[in-house]
């Protein structure tokens, strides 16, 4: 789940909740590392000028890095705040792109 507002600056401001009824810490912090990751991934994509909120639901404490990255892409989409293409996340020849890699 996601909340959005605008503000009046030209930067995305991301903060994220999660509950103590998904959990205890280490859970928690899991899952909050996760949502940040994708969220990381994706900020380039973001359109500036908003604030965030990600509410984390129960099916994230079994999700893994890609559900979570797909589920907050689908999210963001539906919210009209996203702009641009994916990124790529991986080179074509398998691995994290390069500086010295063309695309």
């Amino acid at each position: 789940m996601i909340q959005a507002a605008p503000n009046r600056l030209d930067t995305i401001r991301i903060g994220v909740i999660v509950s103590k009824r998904l959990g205890k810490a280490v859970r928690r912090n899991r899952i909050r590392r996760l949502i940040r990751e994708a969220a990381r991934v994706l900020c380039q994509r973001l359109r500036g000028g908003w604030d965030l909120v990600i509410i984390a639901r129960s099916r994230m404490a079994e999700a893994t890095f890609a559900e979570v990255q797909a589920a907050l892409e689908e999210v963001l989409t539906r919210a009209r705040l996203l702009d641009g293409p994916p990124v790529a996340t991986e080179s074509p020849t398998g691995g994290f792109p390069f500086a010295t890699e063309e695309f």
